[in-house]
């Protein structure tokens, strides 16, 4: 089984997504055309391929909120979160790398 994670670059997520989508019946349901895989999360319990942005609820901003203080949630932050919850529940290590101002700090101390 493979498990990617992160945010590569815009050519690598796109050669990724195609490798991966030559056989589109991967978990037994087709993954629509033009979306992109690292967006989409598969939910075991209804057997369906959701966008990431689905697994949570709607983002309100809170009025009190100073604009500097936001977290606005978006698929990569999201699918880091989830992974990094799972990695933490299951006692294993997790290593976040990448260039500066990706977010690695914020979704970790979130």
């Amino acid at each position: 089984m493979h498990l990617f994670n992160g945010s590569p670059d815009l050519l690598t997520e796109k050669k990724i997504d195609t490798d991966y989508q030559i056989d589109p019946m991967v978990f037994g349901v087709k993954i629509a055309d033009k979306i992109n895989l690292f967006d989409m999360y598969y939910n075991a319990e209804k057997l369906v391929w959701q966008n990431w942005s689905q697994t949570q609820p709607p983002f309100i901003i809170p009025k009190e909120k100073a604009f500097n203080d936001l977290i606005i949630p978006t698929n990569d932050s999201i699918r880091h979160n989830y992974f990094l919850h799972q990695n933490v529940s299951n006692h294993m290590h997790a290593l976040f790398c990448g260039p500066t101002g990706t977010g690695k700090s914020i979704n970790v101390s979130n």
